[in-house]
């Protein structure tokens, strides 16, 4: 029998006599390794299908409206919403201007029909960092 075996994603050990942040983002890599993910999956059922035949994968940036409420947009989704805005875009935060953004990947169902099996799918893949407990200890 095959086994798979999800190791530690990371492990750092930093001494440091000030503040220290760590970041762990989202890129296009993440995206290949996602699609690669549902591909090996598809083709184990012996499915005919991709990922790509059944999501879209977006890069998206941790914007916050003028109440504080996180909404995850694309750069192109980022600019047609400044422009839509107006002179009211500085109400926002924007995730591309920051210093360091929070960048996920965004996964959506390409099944119009409703379908729930494929919507909580997308909604597990574009939330798989989620899906280990990180923890932190001081020493």
């Amino acid at each position: 029998m095959d086994k798979v075996i999800i190791p530690i994603h990371s492990f750092v050990d930093l001494i440091t006599n000030s503040s220290s942040e760590i970041f762990v983002q989202a890129d296009e890599n993440t995206v290949k390794a996602i699609k690669k993910l549902v591909n090996d999956l598809l083709t184990v059922g012996g499915g005919q299908v991709t990922a790509d035949d059944l999501f879209t994968f977006d890069i998206v940036y941790c914007c916050q409206d003028k109440d504080w409420e996180d909404v995850y947009f694309t750069e192109d989704e980022i600019e047609a919403k400044k422009k839509a805005l107006g002179d009211k875009e500085d109400e926002w935060t924007w995730g591309n201007d920051r210093e360091t953004p929070t960048i996920s990947v965004r996964v959506e169902t390409k099944d119009k029909t409703g379908g729930k099996a494929a919507k909580d799918a997308a909604k597990v893949l574009s939330n798989l960092t989620g899906l280990f407990e990180i923890d932190s200890t001081y020493g």
